[in-house]
Formats: C-alpha cells, sequence, structure tokens
C-alpha cells in the first residue's frame, strides 16, 4: 500500500486549530470565573504562538510548511489566519506573505488547488481509474470548500488593517476577488 500524500509529524493546520483551542479554553474559563484556569490557557497559547510562527514560518518560500520541514505549498496554511485566533498575527508581513502565495501558486476562480504546479507529482486533473483519481486527490485538484478559508484569512487581514489607505485597497481586492468567484 502506498501512501499518496503522507502528513506524517506536526501539520500546520493542526496546530493552528490547537491555538485557536487554548484561546477559546482561556475565553470560557474567564467567563466561567476560573481565572487561575484561564491565565494557564492563556500562557500556553502565547507559548504556542510563538514557537508555531519560529518552527512553521519558511522564509524560502514566504509561506507556512504543510508539515514541518515539507516545503510543499499547500492550501492548510490558511488555517493560521482564518479561524477565531489567528496563531499568525493577521497584520503582520508573515500573514501578508502567506496570503500573496496562496494567491499566486494556489487560488483560482473555483477554488484552491491542493498543491502548488510545479511540485513533485502535481496533477490536476482527478480523472481516470481508482488509482489515478486516488493518486490526483491532495496533489493539485481544485477544491472550492477551500475559498471559504481563504476568504476568511482574507477578512482577518482587512479588519485587522490599521492604515485606511491599505485597509481601502484590501477590501477592493477582496470585493474583486468576490465578484471574480460569483461569475
Amino acid at each position: 500500500e502506498h501512501c499518496v500524500t503522507p502528513r506524517n509529524g506536526k501539520a500546520v493546520e493542526i496546530n493552528a486549530m490547537w491555538y485557536n483551542a487554548l484561546k477559546i479554553a482561556e475565553e470560557l474559563t474567564k467567563l466561567f470565573g476560573h481565572l487561575i484556569s484561564a491565565k494557564k490557557y492563556k500562557e500556553l497559547a502565547k507559548k504556542c504562538k510563538k514557537s508555531f510562527t519560529e518552527k512553521f514560518y519558511n522564509e524560502k518560500t514566504k509561506c507556512l510548511y504543510d508539515v514541518l520541514g515539507d516545503s510543499k505549498i499547500r492550501p492548510n496554511q490558511l488555517f493560521a489566519l482564518s479561524l477565531t485566533y489567528q496563531v499568525i498575527d493577521p497584520d503582520s508581513e508573515i500573514a501578508e506573505n502567506i496570503i500573496n502565495v496562496v494567491e499566486k501558486k494556489l487560488l483560482n476562480n473555483y477554488g484552491l488547488k491542493t498543491l502548488a504546479k510545479g511540485e513533485a507529482f502535481y496533477k490536476d486533473v482527478y480523472e481516470g481509474d481508482v488509482l489515478k483519481r486516488d493518486m490526483s486527490y491532495h496533489q493539485g485538484i481544485t477544491w472550492p470548500w477551500l475559498l471559504g478559508v481563504y476568504a476568511d484569512g482574507f477578512k482577518n487581514i482587512i479588519k485587522a488593517e490599521k492604515n485606511e489607505t491599505q485597509k481601502s485597497k484590501l477590501k477592493q481586492e477582496y470585493e474583486s476577488f468576490a465578484k471574480n468567484v460569483e461569475e
């Protein structure tokens, strides 16, 4: 048996969701008056965020590793920007780099490619017998549902932007994206 898309190790989206869960736990324990627990969750989240940024940001590709040590460009990195609590600050240069790479390498009018063109084993068509289809499933075909993850990340970046001129520019880019998706 052959694993088409091995993702052994620390996956980017799982770690982004872990940070989000820690922040939610902090919020809930605060809400219910468990301040000592809230402080513990806050500290854990702070450590998680620092470690995440240090380990997952790939300076060479200007985006996040899909799995630590795996520099293939995939859409899973968007979870770092799209959740309620973003493990990557949405007003950071890193966030801007991630969105730019995803736009250039993965985004199209129908969704996001599961792997950037040019990566090893890239396939952009889902066709053929069972084996051929299995070999392409996570290797470049476009998934429409990922547009929602992209949109949420983009909106979080807009929301965090403090410079009104830049915020206006980002809003226009987002509106253009939304219009292209509708067509």
